[in-house]
């Protein structure tokens, strides 16, 4: 233990091969679920007629946006190099 508090796991949920049918019902249970939390839900064609629904909060978006990806740590090099501001 270092000390440090750790930091919040992201725990999208995801289901999957849900049928065409049953969306509405399995996005409105999430929604009665999580409430005011939801932030997104997608729901994603996998193959002939099942889905994925992902489920994503507020919080779970926050972190998600605060992550630099490796493409924009290279990008912030180049500026960097380059004598810009990054």
């Amino acid at each position: 233990m270092s000390g440090e508090p750790s930091a919040p796991v992201i725990h999208e949920e995801r289901i999957e091969g849900v049928p065409l049918y049953l969306l509405p019902k399995v996005i409105a249970d999430h929604i009665r679920e999580k409430r005011e939390l939801v932030f997104q839900i997608t729901a994603t064609r996998v193959r002939e007629h099942r889905y994925r629904i992902v489920v994503e909060t507020f919080d779970e978006h926050a972190q998600r946006a605060r992550e630099v990806t490796p493409a924009q740590r290279v990008a912030q090099a180049q500026r960097r190099k380059e004598g810009g501001h990054g």
